[in-house]
């Protein structure tokens, strides 16, 4: 599996899920530390496993504030420190609202575009969960930047699965488990439709925010996408060199 693909699912990843808010579970501090983040920004190390490669992808986590908004700002670079994707966050009063995202790709002739991800519903992360019976309902659609007419849409049928536990920094952590059913529906002009089912399984760790992501292509293969640690920008910029 090459890179180009590789990155494909991990943008998938990445994009966000719309949530009707009827839990009883309050896990909004398993999400990343807003407060924190304000005070000092920081770059999430997530080290990406397939069946035959690796490599790492880095996220740097910023705030913005305009008035009484509170915005959550992503920045993903490549193992080549090349910009890849943007994210835009708001805070609401019942989770966080994807506002904006953009990705950073060639075209059909090789020139550098950036191009917005189509987000038909954009709920990032709901504040609170069932005990495993809410389902959180995602739908958006990517246009291929190298051909128009190549259209990839994605339903994801979400729910809370449960506690669990995880080991960071030699430390035990609280964690939650989302389990994740996805359609992925591709329409091409010229070649017509075909479609693709995924199970995915996300962990949360408290006060850290998106541990890990885990697609299961098929019964051999999984792609895993896991953080290995927490930097500073000055430590980030310093690796760049």
């Amino acid at each position: 599996m090459n890179f180009a693909r590789l990155f494909f699912y991990f943008l998938l990843f990445m994009l966000h899920f719309s949530f009707s808010s009827c839990g009883k579970k309050d896990v909004h501090t398993y999400y990343f530390p807003l407060k924190k983040l304000q005070v000092e920004p920081k770059v999430y190390v997530y080290k990406c496993i397939s069946r035959d490669t690796s490599f790492n992808l880095y996220w740097y986590y910023q705030i913005q504030i305009q008035g009484d908004s509170v915005f959550l700002v992503g920045q993903c670079f490549s193992p080549s420190f090349e910009k890849l994707l943007v994210s835009v966050e708001s805070r609401q009063y019942n989770g966080m609202l994807l506002k904006d995202l953009e990705y950073y790709s060639t075209d059909s002739t090789g020139k550098s575009v950036t191009k917005k991800v189509n987000i038909r519903a954009g709920a990032a992360f709901p504040f609170e969960v069932t005990d495993s019976t809410g389902v959180f309902v995602s739908n958006y659609e990517i246009t291929d930047p190298k051909d128009a007419g190549h259209i990839t849409t994605i339903t994801r049928n979400r729910r809370f699965l449960r506690d669990t536990a995880i080991q960071f920094e030699e430390k035990k952590k609280p964690a939650i488990i989302f389990d994740l059913k996805e359609e992925q529906v591709e329409h091409d002009d010229k070649r017509g439709g075909w479609q693709h089912l995924f199970n995915i399984e996300e962990v949360y760790v408290q006060n850290i925010g998106l541990y890990s992501t885990k697609r299961f292509i098929n019964d051999r293969e999984t792609f895993l996408m896991q953080l290995e640690k927490i930097i500073t920008l000055e430590e980030f910029e310093k690796s760049r060199k």
